[in-house]
């Protein structure tokens, strides 16, 4: 009896499987008759009716990983960052005004110097809204010249004033429009850490133990819980390896979906959507597709064995 009862509900069970889920390493894009070359592919999506994306890609709103930095990194590649919730009010405005400062070179407020402030002032701006320029005003706001980062950088007297080290002529104004993929990036914000002579980034999800207690609990229905032993965490901490400037990495990243769109001769993303078509590969078949039986003696920037 005990056997038939066990058999009934693995039927009941089995009825409830209602399909089956299929992760990137299980299949690969079918290669086609392509007229269509790398170069000539295009990346643009939309996020939004209102917003349009150069590239389609997006970084998670974790404390590891999306603060201002990384989010201007982003923007300047064609993506976007969503800057991170883990903040008191304030400073969470303040990152997001670095990034709308920093990408939009023409503003209703836009941050400038008078002639007769000092170097290190200008420097100071530059570092807090990561911006390599500033334009130089008088009080009746008319433009005197620019001051830039080229101007400073050999600078042994940061107390001169600007007027005497900014560039004056030929000006040119102009608008400027610009999870664990990006955590190890230099942009992202987790600390730099040295393991067994390599280096790495931590990361933290943002159900782990640490982000909760920093902010996000609420994010997972734990808001009201008060003492930390009682959160029940849905996430974890770690380290990542380090991959250099985020730039680095979209570019081999876009540049990987870029080949793998013209061997589909696929154009554009709507064109791959139509176009594509995948097979199962077996895990035996995946150690096939990867280089085997060889030691890999160089690393190439867009493969880690």
């Amino acid at each position: 009896m005990t056997y038939l009862c066990i058999a009934k509900e693995h039927m009941s069970l089995q009825n409830k499987i209602i399909q089956e889920g299929l992760t990137f390493d299980d299949i690969l894009l079918i290669p086609s008759y392509s007229e269509v070359l790398p170069s000539e592919v295009s990346l643009k999506t939309r996020l939004s009716d209102r917003i349009q994306l150069s590239i389609p890609l997006i970084s998670a709103a974790m404390d590891t990983v999306t603060e201002a930095g990384l989010a201007i990194s982003l923007a300047r590649q064609g993506g976007l960052g969503f800057i991170h919730k883990n903040f008191d009010i304030e400073t969470q405005t303040g990152e997001v005004d670095k990034v709308k400062r920093s990408e939009n070179g023409m503003i209703s407020d836009p941050i400038t110097l008078s002639p007769d402030q000092k170097l290190y002032d200008a420097g100071e701006l530059m570092k807090r809204y990561h911006i390599s320029g500033l334009p130089v005003i008088d009080k009746n706001k008319n433009l005197l010249g620019i001051l830039t980062n080229r101007d400073i950088r050999y600078q042994n007297d940061m107390s001169q004033n600007v007027v005497d080290v900014m560039t004056k002529d030929d000006l040119v104004t102009s608008n400027i429009n610009t999870s664990g993929l990006f955590a190890g990036t230099e942009e992202a914000p987790g600390e730099e850490v040295i393991f067994q002579g390599r280096k790495f980034k931590t990361y933290q999800g943002m159900g782990s133990l640490s982000a909760m207690k920093r902010g996000s609990k609420d994010r997972y229905f734990q808001a009201e819980e008060k003492e930390a032993k009682k959160l029940v965490p849905e996430g974890i901490e770690g380290r990542v390896p380090f991959k250099g400037s985020l730039e680095e990495v979209v570019y081999q990243l876009c540049g990987g979906v870029r080949s793998g769109m013209g061997y589909c001769g696929a154009k554009d993303l709507d064109e791959l959507y139509k176009k594509a078509k995948f097979v199962r590969v077996t895990s035996a078949g995946l150690r096939e597709a990867h280089p085997h039986d060889v030691v890999i003696t160089k690393s190439a920037p867009n493969y880690s064995d």
